[in-house]
């Protein structure tokens, strides 16, 4: 879970800005709280509102946060920039300073720091501790190059030389433009999964105009709930429903992402096919024709467009839709959430 997250020099924020779910010692309202069953970690809220002025940074504030993932997550390429985004509104030797990034977070029944220090050609500082409410302890430090283990530390503890000779090895091999914890996934370093793994699958951030794939099984599943949800905002909207439709016959409205109307006369997957060629022509065509034509899914076609989607599920997606022609009496009816998941990864493109 989210504990605490801190920035400083990136975007509107000049000095270090904090962000945290540390609950109060106000007790009227225990059922808003996750109570720690450990004297020693914190008790946090179960929910935050941030509010304020227009302009005022709320949306910055999960840029940074969405910046300091991606980071974490993805890395950079060799001789890339890292793309910190210095605060500007200050003196000009302000932008010549690197940004901080740290987040708190649970994890297994424990709590830990992770955070990093970078400019946009390196990284200065790296560090991951374990937290409690009497001390930190560190689990590895980087400063510069130097990159300092703390063996006694039980996530540590039990590794054998060899081990520790390999950690010494990654970490001094480790590019400048790289995080340490980026690295160890790279490199198949298990002792730091757990960190790596919260950034990738428990850390989700939710933009207004994100595009939820697993929205229409949500929906599916907790129809009468999603209703209760929306009718105390007066958005007009009283119920949510989903229901099959067989893609290939659908005569809808299709809108383009500006809000122009298509052609209300073609299909749903025509005006997809139509966006996506007008965006990258030959690399959609060949997607498109081997979705709906192709039975043989060739490790040439899978290269390109592994190289265009870079995202392995939609990859997936389209390659268990390439078996069979919608003409086909087994073309599967029951085909909306992967195509809804498919095509919200790649229309943005």
């Amino acid at each position: 879970m989210f504990i605490r997250f801190t920035v400083e020099n990136f975007l509107s924020f000049n000095r270090r800005t904090e962000f945290n779910m540390i609950a109060s010692a106000e007790d009227r309202h225990k059922h808003h709280m996750l109570c720690a069953n450990n004297d020693s970690l914190a008790s946090l809220l179960r929910a935050s509102i941030i509010y304020g002025a227009n302009a005022s940074g709320k949306s910055n504030l999960i840029r940074v946060m969405e910046f300091a993932k991606d980071f974490i997550v993805e890395g950079v390429e060799k001789n890339k920039n890292i793309g910190t985004i210095p605060f500007k509104l200050s003196n000009p030797d302000r932008l010549k300073e690197p940004s901080r990034f740290e987040f708190e977070f649970t994890c297994n029944g424990r709590q830990y720091a992770y955070g990093f220090v970078t400019n946009k050609r390196k990284v200065h500082e790296e560090w991951l501790f374990e937290v409690t409410l009497e001390k930190d302890d560190p689990i590895y430090e980087r400063t510069g190059d130097d990159i300092k283990f703390n063996f006694s530390h039980s996530i540590l503890q039990k590794i054998d030389d060899k081990e520790k000779a390999r950690l010494g090895y990654e970490a001094e091999s480790t590019r400048e433009n790289l995080l340490f914890l980026t690295n160890t996934r790279e490199r198949k370093i298990r002792h730091f999964d757990f960190a790596y793994k919260w950034f990738d699958d428990v850390l989700t951030i939710i933009f207004p105009h994100s595009r939820v794939a697993t929205l229409p099984l949500l929906i599916r599943t907790e129809e009468r709930r999603f209703g209760e949800l929306l009718r105390p905002f007066d958005l007009g909207i009283e119920r949510l429903s989903i229901r099959e439709i067989l893609f290939d016959d659908c005569k809808d409205i299709v809108y383009d992402k500006t809000g122009g109307r298509l052609d209300e006369n073609r299909s749903i997957k025509d005006c997809i096919e139509a966006l996506l060629i007008k965006k990258r022509p030959k690399k959609c065509k060949e997607l498109f024709v081997h979705i709906h034509t192709n039975n043989n899914y060739s490790s040439q076609l899978y290269d390109k467009l592994t190289e265009f989607i870079h995202i392995r599920k939609a990859i997936e997606s389209a390659r268990r839709l390439g078996g069979c022609s919608p003409k086909d009496p087994q073309y599967p009816h029951k085909i909306g959430t992967e195509l809804y998941k498919l095509m919200s990864k790649l229309l943005p493109l």
